[in-house]
């Protein structure tokens, strides 16, 4: 039987955390080069932006950065 290599809970949420950021910079960015975001834009307009967007995850991304988590893991 093979075994399953399992991430430790503070590698789980190190990918959390830069999926979040992925996510923010992608929205940021889109708001801000779509216009809709100006020097102008009051605070509560941009958190309802925000809320508004959607993000594109980027599959391969994901599983790479999990892929070299683990083998990392594995490795130490």
């Amino acid at each position: 039987m093979e075994s399953i290599d399992v991430l430790p809970p503070e590698k789980i949420a190190f990918i959390a955390y830069n999926i979040g950021v992925y996510e923010s910079v992608q929205k940021f960015g889109g708001l801000i080069t779509s216009g809709r975001i100006t020097n102008g834009t009051d605070v509560s307009k941009i958190a309802e932006l925000l809320l508004e967007s959607s993000a594109f995850y980027d599959a391969e991304m994901i599983s790479s950065l999990i892929n070299t988590m683990l083998h990392y893991t594995i490795r130490s």
